[in-house]
Formats: structure tokens, sequence, C-alpha cells
């Protein structure tokens, strides 16, 4: 079976390939409770990495964009061309915001190479963490992008569809970002992942993001109380509840990656089918609709509203 025909998980072994992946008999997903505690245990153990990998993140971004006003601030100093001050300026910002988005991309695939590591037992420095990571930043954005048209176009379609997709392509990323595929292969890869598993895994992700929702609502609750009170000053503030949001980011991403790592780990066959003509017009179909659609729904808004305003 040539690599036209099949995507390959990356589980090495002299097993014969099938057509279609097998599963363990009796298997279950770990429970909410028990996601929760590999992926605090991931938090607590890799703590000092996550938080430089955050810091750097936090340094680019601000760097990006003082660079980008200082080149703008300097033109416009020297000429009197609004138009090429306005071209200069926005250009610049938004050459910084490309570097913020590929840079937060970056952290987020080093946020998960350090987690499957730590899985794995194996430690890697942040230079390496880094390293390994950078070939897929392209890969992942795409994977990314993708999968948030797709769902977002079936959401469109009475939100059904787009629940269902993105319960579905759930595991992407971490296939993007730990075997390398990317795209469509991968959001279809994460469909055969997740098969026979729909309920279990949307089930885990509801209830998780809610869990996760309430607890930082609580914590920001705690952290306002204290600026009511004068512990806290503003700026303060807004660093405290910077790095813990990121800090719960990193956690979800780990709570995902068990999510990811218990369900490769019940496919015992070296190869999957690969994506069919029709499994590839779904994925763009949806993506095309998530394209497509909020631009009509846009101008159907404003036609409506320039009407009735007698515009």
């Amino acid at each position: 079976m040539n690599e036209q025909n099949t995507i390959t998980t990356g589980v090495q072994g002299g097993a014969m390939p099938s057509s279609a992946p097998t599963q363990q008999p009796d298997f279950r997903l770990p429970g909410i409770s028990d996601l929760f505690a590999r992926a605090w245990d991931h938090l607590e153990k890799n703590i000092v990495k996550f938080l430089q990998i955050i810091g750097i993140q936090i340094v680019i971004a601000i760097a990006s964009l003082l660079i980008a006003f200082f080149i703008g601030e300097s033109v416009i100093s020297k000429t009197e061309n609004i138009g090429l001050q306005l071209l200069v300026l926005g250009g610049s910002i938004a050459l910084a915001f490309i570097v913020i988005a590929l840079s937060t991309v970056w952290s987020m695939l080093a946020t998960i190479h350090t987690i499957d590591a730590g899985a794995q037992g194996r430690t890697l420095n942040l230079l390496d963490v880094y390293k390994n990571s950078r070939s897929r930043i392209l890969g992942y954005a795409g994977t990314f992008i993708l999968m948030n048209l797709a769902v977002m176009g079936g959401n469109f379609l009475l939100f059904i569809p787009g629940l269902i997709l993105f319960v579905w392509f759930s595991v992407a990323i971490y296939i993007t970002a730990l075997q390398g595929e990317s795209g469509a292969r991968a959001l279809m890869k994460s469909r055969e992942y997740v098969r026979g598993y729909e309920f279990s895994v949307l089930g885990r992700m509801f209830v998780g993001v809610l869990i996760f929702i309430v607890l930082y609502a609580l914590i920001q609750f705690i952290v306002q109380g204290a600026i009511a009170q004068g512990a806290l000053t503003n700026a303060l503030t807004m660093f405290i509840v910077g790095i813990i949001q990121n800090l719960f980011g990193v956690l979800f991403i780990a709570y995902g990656y068990e999510i990811y790592s218990a369900l490769k780990q019940r496919i015992s066959t070296q190869e999957i089918p690969a994506p069919s003509s029709f499994n590839y017009f779904i994925i763009y179909g949806s993506a095309f609709l998530g394209i497509v659609l909020p631009i009509i729904v846009m101008f159907v808004g404003i036609s409506v509203v320039r009407m009735f305003a007698g515009v």
C-alpha cells in the first residue's frame, strides 16, 4: 500500500498494514478527573519551562509592537504625505501582528512538545523544544486555520454540523505538532482517531471547558477583589491575569493532549485509510462556507440596517 492510499500513524512494528484501524477491546477514554489530574501533573512538573515560553512570547509581542510604532513614528516625522504615513504605519503594524501570530503558534508547539516529552519520560531543554517544533509552524497554522474555517462553515448550517466537525477535528493540532501531518490529512486522521468515541470526546471537552471557565472566573474574582482593597495596582493586575490566562491555556492544552494520547494508543494498526475525495470535499466545502457566509451575512445586515435607517 503506497503513501497515496494510507496515512501513517507513527506506530513502529512489524504488523502487516490493514485497510482500516483496529481498536483495542474494551477501550475507554480516561475520566474527566483523571484527565485534569494528568494535565495538572504536566503543568506542575514543567512550570518553569512553561513560564519561560510565556515570557518569550510576551517579549516578542512587546518588541514587535514597539518596533512597528517606532518605524511608523519615524516615517510620520519625516514626511507630510498622509497616504505614505498610513501605508507605512499600517504595514508595520500588520507585520508586527503576523510576527506575533507566528510566535504564538511556535509557543503552542513548544508547549505541546514539552508536554509530550514529559509524558514519555524525556527531558528537553528550552532550546531543544523550540528547535524540535520550528519546522511545524506553518503546518500547524494551516491546520488551525482550516479547522476553524470548516467548523465555522458548519456552524452556519444550523450549528449541529459545526459541532460534529469540531469533535472530529479536536485532536488535529496534536497530530500536526507531533506527527508532522497538516491540513486536510491531519483533520481526517483526527476523524479516524475519534471514530466511535465522538460522544465521549464531546462530553470531556464540554465539561472540561466549563470547569476551566468557572475556575478562571473565580481567580479573576479574587484578583479583582484584591484590587478593590488596594492590595494590587492595575498594572500588576494585568500582569498577573495575563500569566494566569496563559497558564490556564497550558493546562487546557495538556488536557487535550491526554485525550489525543489515549485515542492514539487505541489504534493498534500501522496504517489507517487516507482521506477520500468526499472527505476533502467536506473539509474544503465547509471551510469555503466559513469564509463566504460571514461576508454574506455582514452585507445583508448592513443592507437591512441602511434600509430601516432610510440611508
